[in-house]
């Protein structure tokens, strides 16, 4: 009788936080990364690890640590174990720690931008955007995204539980309609680019089966 197939992650440490990959993730950016000549999507690679890696050094400092941290087709999952007292102060911090990383090191290489030659900026300039578009990305008001984390905290820090709850969810909603109404505004007056109107239906689906 065969066996079941099964695919063990593979994983390191950084920091004492386990990093584990699927060997799907592996493969699809693999792949992504052969079909993509201009190399933006390293950097896309390198502005997504820097990301995590402030969220794991927000854990290390807050004694949140050892943590996990899981990337698959599905993205990037956090959770730390430390035996420590959970507030929501802490979870405010560690949520906005990404996108903080992601932000300065665009004020960096712009900084360095301006301050060099013209040629200098045009070789940094798709690097600083990248770390831009992922920290103004993740600091959105929707569950699961480091925004909607952030949000999330302060409120079951000021209301009960299920008040917080409840506001969370009208928060997020009067954001992705309007949204989702702009993408589908956009895709009928261009006449083909149905990109706002994805990511307005990518955030919709990781905020129910965030809700489940």
């Amino acid at each position: 009788m065969l066996r079941r197939l099964r695919f063990v992650p593979v994983f390191f440490r950084v920091f004492g936080c386990r990093v584990e990959i699927d060997v799907f993730f592996c493969a699809g950016l693999a792949l992504v990364l052969l079909m993509d000549p201009t190399g933006t999507v390293c950097w896309c690679v390198a502005a997504a690890a820097l990301h995590e890696l402030g969220h794991i050094a927000a854990l290390t400092v807050l004694g949140y640590t050892p943590c996990v941290l899981r990337l698959s087709v599905f993205g990037a999952r956090l959770q730390h174990t430390g035996a420590v007292t959970k507030t929501y102060w802490k979870d405010f911090l560690v949520s906005l720690s990404g996108p903080l990383c992601n932000i300065l090191s665009f004020s960096l290489l712009l900084a360095v931008g301006r301050c060099s030659s013209p040629q200098i900026w045009q070789a940094i300039r798709v690097p600083a955007c990248t770390h831009l578009a992922i920290g103004a990305f993740n600091l959105l008001p929707v569950e699961p995204l480091d925004g909607g984390q952030a949000v999330s905290a302060v409120l079951h820090r000021l209301l009960p539980v299920e008040k917080a709850d409840i506001v969370m969810n009208f928060v997020a909603f009067f954001f992705l309609l309007p949204l989702g109404a702009a993408g589908f505004f956009v895709l009928l007056r261009s006449r083909g680019n149905y990109s706002l109107l994805a990511l307005a239906i990518y955030l919709s689906a990781l905020f129910v089966l965030k809700r489940r």
